[in-house]
C-alpha cells in the first residue's frame, strides 16, 4: 500500500512539472525576438519552475496523506494543523506505521532531487542555444544594483534630497498648526471674556432693577464659568453646559498666571456677599411673621401660578391653604440655598415662626378651649386672603401679599380646632414658601417640631389629663385627633415616619391611662403635702376618726383596740384621703390600682420623712403638740393594721397579678405600723427626758442642795423654786390628762414624781449637822409637796380617796414621808418607830446618817447608831 502511494506521488509531481513547463513555453510571445524579452521569459520560466518545485515540496506531506486514502476525493479540503497533529499523535502510538511512512518520504525526496537535477540540465541546454545566458543576466543584475544605490544616495542628500524636502514640509506644517492653535486659543479666551462681560452686564442690570433672584441665577452662571474645572481639547467635560464657555485650559495653566484671574475671583466673591445681603433683606420683607398673621409676597407676574390678575385691597375672600398662589417665595428660598444660606434661613425662620406666631397664639387659644364648644361661635379660626398693601390702583404685583391671619372673635374652641389650624398652617407654608420640596420641609420640621410638640404637650394634653374615670373614657376622641394630626404632618413631609420623636404626642395619648394614674398619684401627694405643711395643729378624738374604735368599715366593726385620745386632725385627713383613693382603685384597672396604692404609700412615706423635720421647732417646745404628735403616730400605727385588713381583697388581687413577693410589699401597709410607732416613741422619749431634766433643774440648780435652810433668804429661795417646779409639773399634768389615755398619763406623772422625790431624798441624806430650825423647815418643804402631788393623781370630779392607791405608783413617796417623821420626832420616838417596823422604807445606813446629822451625842444616840450598824 505504501509503495503504490509513493509511485502515485512521483507521477503526480512529474505531471505537475511538465504542465508548468508547457504553460511557460506557450505563454512566450513569438514576435518578441530581442534579448531582453528572451531574458525576461527565461527568468519568468525559471521563477515559475522554482515556485512550482517549492509548491510541490510544501504540499508533499499533505498529498501523501491524501493519496494514501482511497476513500478521499481529490477535491477534499486541506487538512488543518489540528488534524495533522492528531495524525502525528496516532503515528507515535504506532511505531511500525511511523517507520514505514518515514521510509516512503525519504524515497520521495530522492526522486525529487533527481527530477530537480534533470530540470536544471535542461535549462542549461536551452540557455546555451540562445544569444544571452545566465552570466549576462547576472551582469544586468549588478548594473541594477548600482543604479539602486545611486537613487538611494539622491534620496538621502542633505540639501536637495527627497527626505530633506519632506522634513522641511512637515516642519512648516507643524509650525503652521501651532500658529493656528494659538489663534484658536486666543479666540476662545476672547469669546470667554466676551461672554463673561455679558453676564456681568446682565447681573448689574438685574441688581439695578432689584431683581435679586434673577441676579442670583446669573451669578451662578458666572461662578460656573470661573470655578468649573477646565479641560484640554482632548477631554470633554460633560457636566458643563455646551453653550456655557468656561475658563480656557491654556489660561489657567499659563505661568505666571495672568493677574486678571484673581481679580475676577475677588469681584465674584464681592458680588456674592453683596447678593447675600440683598437676598436676606428681600427674604425679610417677602416673608413677614407677625403676632397674628403670616404675610407672603407674591412677586412679579412671572411667579404667579393660579391667580394672574391683581386683587384689590377689599378682596378678602377666604382662600384655600393647600393651594399654590405664587412661586416667588419658593424661588427666593432656592436662591438662598444656592449661596449657602439655607441652614441659617431655616433656623432663623423656624425660631421666628415659633416665638412670634405659634407660641403666643397657642397659649392664648389653649385658654379658650371648651369641650364641647359653644354652638354660637361658628366663625372660622383663620382666613387666607390677597391684599395690596399700598394702593388699590397700583398695578405693581410686588405690592400684593397673601395673608394667613387668625381671627380675633373666638370665645371658646376645641383641641381639634387647634390641631386643624396647625395642619393648614403647615400646608400653607410647605406649598407657598418651600414649593413642596420635601428636603426643605423635613429640615423645617426638625428645627421646629421639638419645641412645638413640647408646647402642645404642656398646653393641650398634660393640663387636660382626665380627673376621673368618666373623663378617662371621653379622652378617646382626643386620641384619634392627635393620631390624625401626626399622620397629616407626615404626608406633608413635616414629620418623618417611624421616628419616635415624631410620635411624642400620640405616644402620650396612647399611654393616657398611665398618665391618668400618675396624675391621681401626684394629686394625692400634692394634697398630702399641703395637709402636712399647712397643719394648724387642730385636734380631734381618735374615736371620731375614720378608723376609730366605733367606726364601721365595710359593715364590720374593726377589732383592733386603741385607747381614745386626742390626735392631729391632719392625721385624720391623710387617712381619709388614702381611703378614698383606695376605694376608687376598686373600680379601676390594674395599672391605675397599682398607682393609687403607690400614691397612698407615698403619702405616709412623705409624712414620715418631713412632718417631724418641718414642725420640730414647735413640737419640741409646746408640750401639747408633742403629746399630739406621739398620739398621732400611735394612731397611724393602729390604722395601718385596719387598712390592710379592710382592703385585703384588692391587695390579694394585685398579688395574683404580680407573683414576685418583693412587689407584693407595694400593696400592703402593715410594714408601716412598727415604723410609725417607733417614730412617735423615739421623739416623745427624747422630749420627756428633756422635760424631766428641765423640771429637776429647779431642784438641782436653784435650791442650794437644801443646805443652810436656817438662813431666811436661802429658805425663801428654795421655797420659790419648789413652787415653780410644782407649777410646771402641774401644767404638764393638765396637758397630759387631756391628751393621753389614763394609763399613759399615770405612767408619765409617776415617772416625773418619782424622779423629783428621789432627788429630794438624796439631797437630805447628804446634809450634815442639821440644826433644829433646818429640820423644821425641811419638814415643811416635804409637807408642801403632798397636796400638790395628790392633785397629779386625781382627775376632775374624782374622790380624793382614789389618790392613795394611785400614789403607790411613786415608790419613793412613803420613804420621803418617813424621812419627814425622822426630821420632826425626838430620838426616843424614832427608836420606837424603828423597833415597830414603821421606818422600813429607810435603810439602816440612811437612818444612821440622818441620826448622826440631826442629834447630838448622848447614850441613846450611841446605842441606836451601834444597833443600826449591827443590823446593816
Amino acid at each position: 500500500m505504501t509503495v503504490n502511494t509513493n509511485k502515485k506521488i512521483i507521477d503526480y509531481l512529474l505531471k505537475k512539472n511538465n504542465d508548468d513547463n508547457e504553460s511557460s513555453s506557450s505563454t512566450s510571445s513569438p514576435t518578441l525576438t530581442n534579448n531582453s524579452s528572451n531574458n525576461n521569459n527565461n527568468n519568468n520560466n525559471k521563477s515559475d519552475n522554482s515556485s512550482s518545485i517549492r509548491h510541490v515540496i510544501d504540499t508533499i506531506l499533505v498529498k501523501s496523506d491524501t493519496l494514501s486514502s482511497p476513500n478521499l476525493k481529490s477535491t477534499s479540503k486541506k487538512p488543518t494543523l489540528k488534524d495533522t497533529n492528531k495524525d502525528s499523535d496516532n503515528l507515535f502510538e504506532e511505531p511500525e506505521k511511523l517507520e514505514s511512512n518515514v521510509s516512503s518520504i525519504i524515497s520521495i525526496l530522492i526522486e525529487l532531487k533527481k527530477s530537480l537535477f534533470n530540470v536544471v540540465q535542461e535549462e542549461l541546454e536551452i540557455s546555451s542555444t540562445k544569444n544571452k545566458g545566465i552570466i549576462n543576466i547576472q551582469n544586468e543584475i549588478k548594473a541594477l544594483d548600482n543604479k539602486q544605490k545611486e537613487v538611494i544616495r539622491d534620496i538621502n542628500k542633505i540639501e536637495d534630497g527627497i527626505v530633506s524636502r519632506i522634513d522641511n514640509t512637515v516642519t512648516y506644517d507643524r509650525e503652521l498648526r501651532e500658529r493656528l492653535s494659538s489663534i484658536e486659543t486666543t479666540l476662545e479666551i476672547l469669546d470667554f471674556f466676551e461672554q463673561y462681560e455679558k453676564l456681568v452686564r446682565k447681573y448689574d442690570e438685574a441688581i439695578k432693577h432689584s431683581k435679586f433672584i434673577a441676579a442670583n441665577e446669573i451669578l451662578l452662571e458666572m461662578n460656573r464659568c470661573i470655578i468649573a474645572k477646565p479641560s484640554n481639547k482632548n477631554n470633554n467635560n460633560n457636566n458643563i453646559d455646551e453653550k456655557l464657555k468656561i475658563l480656557p485650559f491654556e489660561l489657567t495653566t499659563m505661568l505666571p498666571q495672568p493677574r486678571i484671574l484673581p481679580s475676577i475671583k475677588d469681584q465674584l466673591k464681592k458680588r456674592k456677599n453683596h447678593l447675600k445681603t440683598n437676598l436676606l433683606e428681600l427674604f425679610t420683607h417677602s416673608i413677614q411673621v407677625n403676632s397674628n398673621e403670616i404675610q407672603l409676597s407674591l412677586g412679579s407676574i412671572e411667579f404667579y401660578y393660579q391667580y394672574q390678575q391683581q386683587h384689590n385691597s377689599t378682596n378678602k375672600e377666604s382662600l384655600k391653604p393647600d393651594q399654590l398662589y405664587s412661586l416667588y417665595c419658593t424661588k427666593l428660598i432656592e436662591s438662598l440655598e444656592s449661596i449657602g444660606l439655607f441652614d441659617f434661613l431655616i433656623s432663623s425662620f423656624s425660631l421666628n415662626l415659633f416665638e412670634t406666631f405659634l407660641k403666643p397664639n397657642l397659649i392664648e387659644l389653649s385658654n379658650l378651649i371648651n369641650n364641647p364648644p359653644n354652638d354660637n361661635n361658628q366663625e372660622k379660626i383663620y382666613n387666607i386672603f390677597l391684599k395690596n398693601d399700598k394702593d388699590n390702583n397700583n398695578s405693581n404685583n410686588e405690592d400684593i401679599k397673601i395673608h394667613f391671619k387668625l381671627n380675633e372673635n373666638f370665645k371658646d374652641i376645641t383641641i381639634e380646632t387647634i390641631l386643624h389650624l396647625l395642619e393648614n398652617l403647615f400646608k400653607f407654608i410647605s406649598i407657598n414658601i418651600f414649593g413642596n420640596n420635601k428636603n426643605y420641609i423635613v429640615k423645617l420640621g426638625k428645627e421646629i417640631w421639638s419645641p412645638l410638640s413640647t408646647l402642645l404637650l404642656n398646653l393641650l394634653l398634660k393640663t387636660r389629663i382626665p380627673k376621673d374615670l368618666k373623663e378617662l373614657k371621653e379622652f378617646l376622641a382626643i386620641e384619634e385627633s392627635i393620631k390624625s394630626f401626626e399622620k397629616e404632618l407626615e404626608e406633608i413631609g413635616f414629620l418623618v415616619s417611624n421616628n419616635q420623636d415624631s410620635k411624642i404626642l400620640s405616644l402620650f395619648v396612647e399611654n393616657i391611662e398611665f398618665h391618668y394614674s400618675e396624675r391621681k398619684r401626684t394629686l394625692l401627694l400634692s394634697k398630702a403635702r399641703d395637709i402636712i405643711l399647712k397643719d394648724r395643729y387642730s385636734s380631734i378624738q381618735s374615736n371620731d376618726s375614720i378608723f376609730g374604735i366605733f367606726q364601721e368599715n365595710n359593715g364590720i366593726i374593726q377589732g383592733y383596740y386603741f385607747n381614745n385620745c386626742l390626735i392631729f386632725e391632719s392625721t385624720h385627713q391623710l387617712l381619709t384621703l388614702c381611703v378614698s383613693a383606695l376605694k376608687e382603685a376598686l373600680d379601676s384597672s390594674n395599672l391605675v390600682c397599682k398607682k393609687l396604692y403607690q400614691g397612698c404609700r407615698d403619702i405616709f412615706e412623705l409624712y414620715h420623712s418631713i412632718y417631724l423635720k418641718f414642725h420640730f421647732s414647735k413640737l419640741d417646745k409646746v408640750p401639747s403638740l408633742a403629746s399630739l404628735f406621739y398620739n398621732s403616730c400611735s394612731f397611724l400605727s393602729h390604722s395601718f393594721l385596719v387598712l390592710s385588713m379592710e382592703f385585703q381583697s384588692i391587695i390579694n388581687n394585685n398579688n395574683n397579678n404580680n407573683h414576685n413577693s418583693k412587689e407584693f410589699k407595694l400593696y400592703t401597709f402593715i410594714d408601716f405600723s412598727p415604723k410609725f410607732k417607733k417614730l412617735g416613741e423615739d421623739f416623745f422619749s427624747k422630749y420627756i427626758q428633756e422635760q424631766l431634766k428641765w423640771i429637776l433643774s429647779f431642784l438641782t440648780d436653784y435650791c442650794n442642795q437644801l443646805e443652810n435652810t436656817k438662813d431666811n433668804n436661802t429658805y425663801q429661795k428654795i421655797q420659790t423654786n419648789i413652787t415653780n417646779m410644782n407649777n410646771e409639773l402641774n401644767r404638764l399634768s393638765n396637758i397630759w390628762k387631756e391628751n393621753f389615755p389614763r394609763e399613759v398619763y399615770f405612767e408619765l406623772i409617776s415617772k416625773f414624781s418619782e424622779s423629783i422625790i428621789s432627788t429630794i431624798i438624796k439631797m437630805i441624806l447628804k446634809l450634815q449637822n442639821i440644826e433644829m430650825v433646818e429640820t423644821q423647815r425641811l419638814s415643811e418643804l416635804i409637807l408642801s409637796l403632798y397636796p400638790v402631788f395628790i392633785k397629779f393623781f386625781l382627775f376632775p370630779g374624782e374622790s380624793e380617796d382614789l389618790h392613795k392607791n394611785r400614789m403607790k405608783l411613786v415608790k419613793s413617796w412613803k420613804k420621803l414621808w418617813q424621812i419627814k417623821m425622822v426630821l420632826e420626832l425626838p430620838l426616843k420616838e424614832i427608836v420606837a418607830l424603828y423597833n415597830n417596823g414603821h421606818l422600813n422604807k429607810l435603810t439602816n445606813n440612811e437612818l444612821r446618817l440622818m441620826i448622826l446629822s440631826i442629834f447630838d451625842d448622848f447614850e441613846l444616840k450611841t446605842n441606836f447608831v451601834s444597833k443600826l450598824i449591827q443590823n446593816n
